[in-house]
């Protein structure tokens, strides 16, 4: 990992000058764009226009649910903390370390890019079909001094998507972490009834289809959190705004997050140092 870690932090060092950064606290993220999948998601989104339409709208529906489960067992990790608090989930990371949920690397790396390009391409592919925009899409890290977390994104038009009906906002957020836990649910059956041998190759791909469905699993629920700027968020704030003047539910939508930013980092530091 080690050297991976190496190669990533050389290669953004000569290439700096095409990076977008963008700086939190003593965290960074950096920004990778180009145009690399927008015509092949152009495509899925023109072949496949009338069903994806309604199965992101089935999306919207399942992802609230989904907010209020996933907010539920956040607020009920508060007593879990202190009531028992090695029962705290930590990060999930390809090292062996105290509060460290571990995945070995390979397992990490191969299961991260397909939760990236499912998330995001399903962002992308619900957006288009919407007839918005996508201006860029893009490898991006999470860092502190060194890159850390790899990730993706795709940028669409979003003034245009802001200003579109709530419709098409929700379609558009939800699509992302829908896909990851359908996939996640999907993947189960399979590593559940391996229908193959069981020699060593093959267990090795039995066990990738249980991280890949773990890891999309926990990605898409942790993504529809209501803190801010994540899907669940923006959703969160949508439905706010449904009910109550914008001034009142952009309060209540900052006092959440941040409350539920206290909560998430709360369960990381206490499994990392308790």
């Amino acid at each position: 990992m080690g050297g991976l870690v190496g190669l990533l932090g050389l290669w953004m060092f000569f290439k700096r000058d095409k990076f977008v950064f963008q700086k939190w606290f003593i965290f960074y993220v950096a920004l990778y764009p180009t145009k690399f999948g927008i015509k092949f998601m152009r495509s899925i989104a023109s072949k496949y226009n009338r069903i994806l339409y309604w199965i992101g709208i089935i999306g919207i529906g399942f992802c609230y649910l989904g907010i209020l489960l996933i907010s539920e067992e956040l607020i009920r990790g508060i007593y879990t903390l202190f009531t028992n608090p090695q029962m705290t989930v930590g990060l999930v990371l390809p090292i062996k370390a105290k509060g460290v949920f571990y995945v070995p690397f390979l397992y990490w790396i191969i299961s991260l890019i397909v939760v990236m390009v499912i998330h995001e391409g399903a962002h992308g592919i619900i957006a288009m079909v919407h007839k918005l925009k996508i201006k860029k899409t893009g490898l991006a890290f999470l860092g502190f001094i060194i890159p850390i977390i790899p990730a993706a994104f795709v940028e669409p038009d979003e003034k245009k998507l802001m200003k579109s009906p709530n419709l098409i906002k929700l379609s558009v957020f939800a699509a992302g972490p829908f896909a990851n836990i359908l996939l996640g649910f999907a993947l189960m059956p399979f590593y559940l009834y391996f229908p193959f041998g069981s020699n060593f190759v093959i267990l090795w791909f039995k066990d990738l289809i249980y991280w890949l469905a773990l890891l999309n699993l926990g990605v898409g629920l942790f993504n529809l959190v209501p803190i801010g700027p994540i899907d669940g968020g923006r959703m969160f704030q949508i439905a706010l705004e449904k009910f109550m003047k914008q001034k009142k539910a952009v309060k209540i939508w900052k006092a959440v997050s941040y409350g539920l930013l206290v909560i998430v980092a709360s369960n990381i530091l206490f499994a990392l140092f308790l």
